[in-house]
């Protein structure tokens, strides 16, 4: 299937049918801005600045939040630095602390990502329409509006995990020189810091619906054998059951520590998503879609 490469920033800006035209746009280029579609009228809105996704949005009654990550090298500890602020006035400062494996190895910038989908979250809770997140990383807001591809696994996490989030509130961007004598940087800075000194707890994005009713399912007294068929293929319980124990073990957690397993399919969604939870009865929820299903082995 042929894919459309948008280059919005480069040396060169325009749509290319070859992964090695675009790179010779993009490759050593700073702050280079590009994307892959699978039509061409979407790649060109994308180059026009057509897309549907908003960068600045602001009334008198929006939501500011100061987001900044930190790293402790010695604990392997991330922290997330948040000011949230209406006007001039300090709504309320978060130091939340992570270490999970999988994302100490992007250091601060595991912190800053948390701290914008803890903000995020923070706003959606408190019923807000708006949220304009100050940040001093490029890839928080790449990422966000799909300029950047997301490789590594802490922005992966990132781009799926402010995907729900993002239908429930209006997002936008503003981007803040670090260390440069900005009073509420330099708080969310001195926040983040703190945070890696902090116990963390296990990472967890916002549950949707379904998985809060995941957690109420009750299970049978007789055994119950699930298979899904996806496309004409059969997907039987026990590649079910090794799919979300593998995952699981590649988010740095331990068969060992495994009690229960939930699993529900959410058909509005097209999803299957699972509930693992483990012996202190934390909840990780995982999610799959059809094509993850069919093609593990």
């Amino acid at each position: 299937m042929t894919k459309y490469y948008a280059v919005k920033k480069g040396r060169k800006t325009g749509v290319f049918t070859t992964w090695a035209n675009c790179q010779e746009q993009i490759k050593g280029y700073s702050g280079a801005i590009y994307k892959s579609f699978a039509t061409k009228s979407e790649a060109e809105a994308f180059v026009k600045g057509d897309s549907a996704k908003k960068t600045k949005l602001r009334n008198e009654d929006s939501l500011i939040a100061y987001v900044d990550g930190s790293f402790d090298k010695k604990r392997q500890a991330y922290g997330s630095g948040i000011v949230l602020l209406k006007g001039n006035t300090i709504l309320e400062e978060l130091s939340i602390p992570g270490k999970h494996k999988e994302f100490t190895e992007s250091y601060q910038i595991a912190g800053e990502v948390f701290g914008v989908l803890e903000a995020v979250s923070w706003a959606i809770k408190h019923q807000y329409s708006d949220i304009e997140i100050h940040y001093d990383y490029e890839g928080i807001e790449k990422w966000a509006l799909g300029y950047w591809r997301a490789n590594k696994p802490v922005s992966q996490y990132y781009v799926e995990a402010f995907k729900p989030l993002s239908k429930k509130i209006d997002v936008s961007f503003t981007k803040v020189k670090a260390h440069s004598g900005d009073t509420y940087n330099d708080l969310a800075d001195e926040l983040a810091k703190k945070a890696t000194q902090i116990e963390a707890e296990p990472v967890r994005k916002e549950a949707s619906d379904a998985e809060n009713q995941l957690l109420h399912v009750e299970g049978h007294n007789n055994d119950l054998y699930m298979n899904l068929l996806i496309d004409g293929k059969l997907v039987d319980y026990t590649t079910l059951y090794n799919l979300i124990t593998s995952q699981w073990q590649q988010q740095g957690y331990l068969l060992a520590d495994l009690k229960e397993i939930k699993v529900i399919f959410d058909v509005d969604e097209e999803q299957l998503i699972a509930a693992v939870i483990d012996v202190k009865n934390d909840v990780e929820y995982l999610s799959f879609d059809g094509s993850q299903l069919t093609e593990y082995e």
